[in-house]
């Protein structure tokens, strides 16, 4: 909750890795918005990659340490990185993009934890890089847990009115099965339900889970691991969350529309509909933390990186439901008032 006490809303949009396509699409998306009058768009990240942008891109954007109202051409940027613009060539990630990255994400949590930020929106990082930098996390989600401290988090893919929620994330398939688990199912489905009523304001969203399995095991000639799923559900139910599963994965998906959020078993298996669907405008969400989160669902597109080609569309998406989560959090704040 913003403790500015002036009533506007700020969302920072971190760099990301600053060799990648993450400052191009963060600027061109704040300038291709049409911002909310009590809205606010913050920049996190190193001053001299952003206005290499600007200049590349010829954006009418001025960058500011202060905030300015009258203005809209100038956008507020808190400076975590003070490296040498020649320090982060297009193209090329390293220890150095690595570290600023990192940096830039330290900062912008800090700032949310503390109330200067309503909203984090994280532009893409590269795993190489961090590894490099010697950062050893998979990626954003673990990393903001920890830093957070959230006990328990999961990973949620937006396309419109498609959302999956993943049980498992970064891992190799044949290591999987292992991690399905009565527990690990059930706190997908309640984080996932927790979500769409506190932010989407669903009264009773619907839940349907994948079975991991080829035609959910059929009765156990294809695999056992329904049967942990089944008792998730059956918990889930018991708790009042509406979820019916597990279900064939590849039927579910076909009949996507009847749910309002799907708990999918592994990576590949929710996010192919998802990249099917809205390649260009998905969006990552951090669920459970104690800040709004978001992301575009895309990576640093390194190959792309300066020609000013990438497209803004997912980094639009994900800025305006971090604002639409930001202004839920906001009212359910002052209904505890």
């Amino acid at each position: 909750m913003n403790t500015n006490g002036d009533g506007f809303m700020r969302i920072g949009i971190v760099m990301g890795d600053p060799s990648g396509i993450g400052p191009e699409v963060a600027l061109k998306a704040i300038t291709s918005i049409d911002w909310n009058p009590d809205s606010r768009p913050v920049l996190v990240g190193s001053r001299d990659v952003f206005q290499r942008e600007i200049d590349k891109l010829s954006l009418q954007a001025q960058l500011t340490s202060e905030e300015d109202p009258t203005s809209p051409d100038r956008i507020r940027l808190v400076e975590s990185v003070h490296e040498d613009i020649d320090r982060f060539p297009y193209g090329k990630p390293s220890a150095q993009s690595g570290q600023a990255s990192y940096a830039s994400i330290l900062r912008a949590v800090e700032l949310a934890t503390s109330g200067s930020l309503d909203a984090v929106v994280t532009s893409p990082i590269s795993k190489l890089a961090f590894g490099l930098a010697g950062i050893e996390f998979p990626g954003h989600t673990e990393l903001l847990a920890q830093l957070t401290k959230a006990p328990r988090y999961a990973m949620m893919l937006t396309a419109g009115k498609l959302k999956v929620t993943l049980v498992t994330t970064h891992m190799a398939l044949s290591q999987v099965g292992s991690q399905i688990t009565a527990e690990s199912v059930f706190d997908k489905m309640e984080l996932s339900a927790i979500f769409l009523s506190n932010y989407l304001g669903f009264e009773s969203p619907t839940i349907g889970v994948c079975a991991l399995n080829p035609h959910a095991g059929e009765g156990g000639k294809f695999g056992t691991e329904e049967k942990v799923i089944a008792e998730a559900v059956r918990n889930a139910k018991s708790s009042g969350i509406n979820a019916e599963g597990p279900l064939p994965a590849d039927s579910l998906f076909a009949n996507w529309q009847k749910y309002d959020c799907i708990v999918s078993c592994y990576h590949d298996q929710g996010l192919i509909p998802i990249k099917m669907l809205a390649f260009d405008t998905a969006v990552n969400v951090t669920l459970g933390l104690p800040i709004v989160r978001t992301s575009p669902d895309h990576g640093t597109a390194f190959d792309i990186a300066g020609e000013g080609k990438a497209n803004p569309g997912s980094m639009i998406e994900a800025i305006k439901l971090a604002c639409e989560m930001a202004l839920a959090g906001r009212v359910a704040w002052k209904r505890k008032k």
